[in-house]
């Protein structure tokens, strides 16, 4: 594994994670996605994704988890330690830079 991967045990899989994320943490809604946080047991910070097949085909739901992923390894040193993070993305959203989201990732200031 190269050091510049996410590693595995910082991704969220599992729908009963995801449940918990939404239903028992702090939620902050944009105009295109819905960003949730909840502390974690965990020495790491982890992130997962929802995006809905009514945003496109499978290669470009994958893009759009891809950059977020990318994103969220740029900018996981500011983030909040032990936090579990989780976006909900909306059929309106469009594909944004590299550079946007790791401003709006800072404009959150987790």
């Amino acid at each position: 594994m190269s050091h510049f991967d996410l590693p595995q045990e910082h991704h969220i899989r599992t729908s009963p994670e995801f449940r918990k994320i939404m239903s028992g943490g702090t939620k902050l809604r944009c105009k295109h996605f819905t960003f949730f946080q909840l502390e974690n047991q965990l020495e790491y910070s982890r992130i997962g994704f929802i995006v809905s097949k009514k945003m496109g085909n499978a290669p470009y739901r994958n893009k759009i988890k891809r950059l977020w992923k990318e994103a969220f390894r740029l900018e996981r040193k500011e983030f909040k330690l032990n936090c579990d993070f989780v976006l909900r993305f909306y059929p309106e959203y469009q594909l944004l830079s590299l550079c946007d989201l790791r401003k709006i990732l800072n404009q959150f200031q987790i």
